[in-house]
């Protein structure tokens, strides 16, 4: 089964009010990336900053 999900809300910016539609698209998974613990690799790329 499929569904479409459709919202509308308001937004009020400097007394301004703004009506909002959003609608979900299915199919679109964002992959993040695993963070390291590491970070030996960005001292190797950074300068020395020190006196």
């Amino acid at each position: 089964m499929r569904s479409n999900v459709f919202e509308t809300f308001k937004v009020i910016f400097q007394r301004k009010v703004f009506w909002i539609r959003a609608k979900e698209v299915p199919g679109w998974v964002p992959e993040f990336m695993e963070e390291s613990d590491d970070e030996s690799i960005f001292e190797e790329e950074m300068p020395d900053m020190e006196g």
